[in-house]
C-alpha cells in the first residue's frame, strides 16, 4: 500500500469502492479521520490501517470515526490541540462523559461505562495508527476510567 493514501471516498461511489483491492476504501476513511491526530514528526502507520480496515467491519469502523470526531470536537471547543492532548485532557474527557465533571459552557449528557471505554478505545488505536504516542495509555487515564466506572455503575451480567 503507498504511504500517500487518496482522501476519502465520498457516498455513492461504489462502483468505484468495488473496483478497488479489499479495504482500501475503508483505510482511506480512517486516514481522513486521522488528520487531526498526526503531529509533523509523526507518520502515520498505513500497514496497521490497511489490516484494520480489513479486519474491522463497515460499523465498526463507523463507530471508530464517530468517536475520533467527538473527540475533536471536544478538544477544539476546549482549545486543545487534539495530537498534542495530555493524559490530563484525557481524564477531563472521561470525567466530562461519566457526569463527574461537567462544562457549563458546553454541558455533555451522561454515557453509559460501556460507551466511555469504546471512546477511549478508539481514541487510542487512533493516536497508535497516526504514529504518535497515546495519551490514554497512562495511568491517570486507567485510574480515572476505573473511577468512572464506578460513579456510572456497571451493569450485572
Amino acid at each position: 500500500m503507498p504511504d500517500a493514501v487518496p482522501p476519502p471516498l465520498r457516498a455513492g461511489t461504489d462502483r468505484q469502492a468495488l473496483a478497488e483491492p479489499a479495504g482500501v476504501g475503508p483505510a482511506r476513511e480512517v486516514v481522513a479521520g486521522l488528520a487531526g491526530l498526526s503531529r509533523a514528526s509523526s507518520v502515520v502507520n498505513t500497514t496497521l490501517i490497511a489490516t484494520a480496515a480489513r479486519a474491522w467491519s463497515a460499523n465498526t469502523i463507523r463507530a471508530f470515526l464517530s468517536d475520533l470526531r467527538l473527540w475533536e470536537a471536544w478538544c477544539r471547543h476546549r482549545g486543545i490541540a487534539a495530537a498534542h492532548a495530555a493524559p490530563n485532557d484525557v481524564a477531563r474527557y472521561l470525567r466530562e462523559h461519566g457526569g463527574i465533571e461537567r462544562d457549563p459552557h458546553a454541558p455533555i449528557a451522561r454515557r453509559s461505562a460501556a460507551t466511555i471505554e469504546r471512546y477511549l478505545v478508539s481514541i487510542g488505536w487512533a493516536y497508535r495508527m497516526a504514529g504518535t504516542d497515546s495519551p490514554t495509555a497512562a495511568p491517570l487515564v486507567r485510574l480515572e476510567l476505573k473511577a468512572v466506572r464506578k460513579a456510572v455503575g456497571t451493569r450485572q451480567r
